[in-house]
């Protein structure tokens, strides 16, 4: 059975004067509306994850907060160790989870932009210059899904995904 792989950068955050501790800064409105849409894209698509992975940086959990209101059952594992994550981080977090086929992670980039493209490899000569620019970039609560052709999370490994999606908020009408 393949894995499905839904990765979300957190939305847009404060950036004040005294916000000494990254970890800390909170989404600014136009973060909040996005993570709203962001929300409705994936449940209108049918993107349900059966887990979720969640930096535990507030920006992270308040881009999280509107998908977990629509699916309240869904597991979650809310963790420091996604928090600037590199991908090799990331990969081993995946690599232990055996029991889902579609997982959520949320978190922060340059890791994330690195994880999908080393994710995808060769893959990404498919794509269109302008999905493979907006990939490198990872916008703001941007959301890339990959389609996986493993049957356990413990293979997961670099060049093997294909990217189904990729979805800005200012995409989603």
């Amino acid at each position: 059975m393949k894995k499905k792989l839904l990765v979300l950068r957190h939305a847009k955050s404060t950036w004040a004067k005294n916000d000494f501790n990254d970890h800390e800064r909170k989404l600014n409105e136009r973060g909040i509306d996005n993570s709203k849409k962001i929300a409705q894209f994936m449940e209108k698509h049918n993107f349900l994850p059966d887990y979720i992975i969640c930096s535990s940086a507030k920006r992270a959990l308040m881009t999280l907060e509107p998908i977990v209101k629509k699916w309240t059952k869904v597991p979650k594992s809310i963790t420091q160790e996604m928090y600037l994550a590199s991908p090799e981080v990331v990969l081993s977090l995946l690599k232990k989870q055996n029991h889902f086929s579609q997982i959520l992670l949320v978190g922060h980039n340059p890791g994330l932009a690195r994880l999908v493209t080393d994710l995808i490899g060769n893959n990404i000569e498919k794509l269109t210059d302008d999905q493979r620019y907006f990939i490198h970039k990872f916008p703001t609560c941007s959301l890339a899904i990959i389609s996986l052709s493993i049957d356990d999370w413990s293979n997961i490994g670099y060049g093997i995904g294909n990217l189904e999606k990729f979805i800005k908020p200012e995409d989603i009408i």
